[in-house]
């Protein structure tokens, strides 16, 4: 059966959630009335939309901006020198762990050391110290 999507009755059956929480003050008029229309589309397709509550989602950016530093500090640790990324020659008198920073140093761009600095960081001990006291306050 092939119906245009337009029909009414096309999405008979799809049941569509829609979060309060993304319904926030700041959001501007033109993007709540594009929310709006989307969603009373929806409903005269056919469509079964529920407003829903997810209480935890105000902490899915914070711990977004704690997640992607620390993997992207894991998945560069690997970019040494020596098997993966960038592989210059030694220089005369240098050292293994002089040779890694100076390969890091002049291959890596300002945000991905910003990134491998704070995601080392997150996941180092002295941040857990700091994340008690946070959470004893």
């Amino acid at each position: 059966m092939n119906r245009d999507i337009d029909s009414p009755g096309i999405l008979e059956g799809l049941r569509v959630g829609v979060l309060d929480e993304f319904n926030i003050e700041e959001l501007d008029d033109r993007n709540r009335s594009v929310q709006e229309l989307f969603i009373q589309m929806l409903q005269d397709r056919g469509a079964i939309v529920k407003r829903m509550q997810v209480p935890l989602m105000k902490y899915c950016l914070p711990f977004y901006f704690t997640l992607i530093p620390s993997e992207a500090a894991t998945n560069l640790q690997r970019y040494d020198g020596l098997k993966y990324g960038a592989q210059p020659d030694f220089m005369e008198g240098e050292d293994l762990h002089e040779y890694i920073t100076r390969v890091r140093s002049e291959k890596f761009g300002t945000n991905v050391k910003r990134r491998a600095m704070l995601g080392n960081f997150l996941l180092s001990s002295r941040f857990e110290k700091y994340n008690e006291k946070v959470r004893t306050a």
